[in-house]
Formats: C-alpha cells, sequence, structure tokens
C-alpha cells in the first residue's frame, strides 16, 4: 500500500500534468443608479380654451327728433344763416373792401370785427349755447338727447366760409403763370382744396340724407335746429337787444313761413 501511494505522487508530480484550479470570475463594480430628479410643477397655469361668443349685431337705430321741440322752417333757417354770416364774415369783408378802395387804416377796427367773430362762433355757444342768429331768429340746435351739441360743432357748422375762400385762393394760385410752386406753396394749395371740398361735400350730403343731415349734424350723432321759446328773467343787456330784435323779426313776418 505504500508503494501504491508514492507511485501515485510521483504521477502527479510528473511534468505536463496540469491541476484544474477554478477561477472565480471578477465581479463589476456595482455602479448606482442616478437618483432620478423630482417633477418640477410648472407655475404657469394652463389656459383654459375660450369659447367665442358671437356677438349680436347692433341694429342701428335712425336719430328722431326729441318729443317738445319743433323743426325750424326755411324762414328761420335763412334768417339764422344770413345773420351770422353778416356777424362772421360780413362786416369783415366789408372793412377789406373799404381798404382795398381808399386805403384807410382798418388795423383796429379789424381787431375788433375778429374778436366779434370769435365771439359769435366760440363764446355765445359756451356762454349761452346759441349764436346771435339763433337768439334774433328764435331757433337753437339740439341733438337727439334734447341738449345743446358740444361747442366744437358750432365751430364747424361755421367753417364753410373759411374753407370756400382758402379754396378759391388755391385755384387762383393753380392757374396762376407765376406761382413758384416749392414745397409749402404746394401743401398749401393742395390742402385747401381738399378744404374747398367739404362745404360741396356737406351740401350734397344734406340733399341725399333721409333726415336732411349735413356732414356734421351727421358725425355728431343727429342735431337739429329747431325753434326756441324766450328766455324768461333774462338780465343781461345784450340778450334783452337781442331778443327785442327777434320781436321785430316777428311783427315784421320775416321768420314766417309760407306754409304755415
Amino acid at each position: 500500500m505504500g508503494l501504491l501511494e508514492k507511485a501515485d505522487n510521483i504521477k502527479s508530480s510528473e511534468p505536463g500534468t496540469k491541476t484544474a484550479v477554478k477561477v472565480t470570475p471578477a465581479q463589476a463594480p456595482k455602479v448606482k443608479p442616478d437618483p432620478t430628479p423630482a417633477p418640477v410643477k410648472s407655475k404657469v397655469k394652463p389656459k383654459k380654451a375660450r369659447t367665442k361668443k358671437k356677438r349680436a349685431k347692433k341694429q342701428r337705430v335712425d336719430k328722431v327728433l326729441p318729443e317738445g321741440f319743433e323743426e325750424s322752417g326755411t324762414a328761420r333757417k335763412f334768417g339764422k344763416w344770413l345773420i351770422d354770416l353778416i356777424v362772421n364774415y360780413g362786416l369783415m369783408s366789408l372793412l377789406i373792401g373799404l381798404f382795398i378802395v381808399s386805403y384807410v387804416d382798418i388795423t383796429w377796427p379789424l381787431i375788433l370785427l375778429l374778436l366779434l367773430t370769435i365771439f359769435n362762433i366760440v363764446g355765445m355757444p359756451i356762454w349761452t349755447g346759441r349764436s346771435i342768429g339763433n337768439w334774433i331768429s328764435m331757433t337753437q340746435y339740439i341733438n337727439s338727447r334734447g341738449n345743446n351739441p358740444m361747442v366744437l360743432f358750432h365751430i364747424m357748422k361755421n367753417t364753410n366760409v373759411p374753407f370756400i375762400f382758402f379754396g378759391l385762393v388755391a385755384l387762383m394760385l393753380a392757374i396762376s403763370s407765376g406761382t413758384v410752386w416749392g414745397t409749402g406753396m404746394k401743401i398749401f394749395v393742395a390742402g385747401s382744396l381738399l378744404l374747398f371740398m367739404v362745404p360741396i361735400a356737406d351740401r350734397f350730403f344734406r340733399k341725399f340724407h333721409a333726415q336732411n343731415f349735413g356732414i356734421w349734424e351727421y358725425v355728431f350723432g343727429g342735431v337739429w335746429l329747431v325753434k326756441s321759446a324766450k328766455s324768461k328773467g333774462s338780465g343781461n343787456a345784450l340778450l334783452k337787444r337781442l331778443e327785442s330784435f327777434s320781436d321785430f323779426s316777428e311783427s315784421k313776418g320775416w321768420m314766417n313761413d309760407k306754409d304755415n
């Protein structure tokens, strides 16, 4: 038995014989997963889908003369227009014509007449709501609410004469052979011709409008020239004198319409 064991040991020690060695595979290092970031809540709230509401189209309502007022006739309208024309521009034109003929100094009278024009166009409507022509013809302007229209309306109603004047001057310059056509002259002529078209357009607008509105009556929401009653207890000397003129015109029948 001892010999057999030695023989086995010799065989095992011989070269060429290999002993099986168990190799344990190297374990891969464990990688810790990155912590997933917590979801950030958005501060912006999602917009709700808006449902578009269909707006009903507003039907245009014709402006009507308020109750309790009577629209003035042709005679009163003409009387108001003529008186304001004389006060605003007639006296001034007469003075300028006198200067052209006689070459007299008209500086101070012209300033006074210019102040009278401003007073009648702006001052009187602010003060009384009526012009001198309104007082003598016993008329007044009212809107669809029965109130006096704003002062701007009274101003624009008196622009026809200046617009026509500047338009005629522009026409004379346009056809004149001696006109120097610089930039300023071109602007003046073009602007004056545009202003000249306003009274013409106002005339056509009034002719074809169903309620006889001119441009300014339409733009300011409906304005009528109506008859006015006498002011009671007015202590102002100027207004009393204007009312006395209205009494005189009434006694002469100048403000009575033929169809009345």
